[in-house]
């Protein structure tokens, strides 16, 4: 599978798994996925990262017993997105834990592959 068609079907399956839950904000992310799809395709580089490289594995293995199709289309889109851990937080006030453990890699929005 194309990185585009990774990108696109994980967007897929995070619109299936919001579109089982109820909750405030739910409808506006489900918008933004819909429209993430008339977007181009814009390939990015990877970018790896110890966080991720250290507790994605475990992440998914967990998601996987209840939502396998959403953690297929994590690990699939995983090694093309540019991960970063974000050090601007105060440590004083999020904690160490979380400031030295946390991760993201945008798949829509400004330098995301949508």
């Amino acid at each position: 599978m194309s990185a585009e068609s990774s990108i696109r079907a994980f967007v897929d399956a995070a619109d299936d798994y919001l579109a089982r839950h109820p909750g405030p904000g739910i409808a506006d992310v489900r918008a933004g996925l819909a429209a993430s799809r008339l977007q181009d395709f814009k390939p990015r580089r990877p970018r790896e990262n110890a966080v991720v490289a250290a507790h994605l594995p475990a992440a998914l293995a967990v998601l996987r017993s209840s939502e396998p199709q959403l953690a297929e289309g994590i690990a699939t889109v995983a090694p093309l997105l540019g991960w970063t851990t974000y050090d601007v937080y105060p440590h004083e006030l999020i904690g160490t834990d979380f400031a030295d453990g946390h991760a993201f890699g945008s798949v829509i929005g400004e330098g995301a592959p949508l």
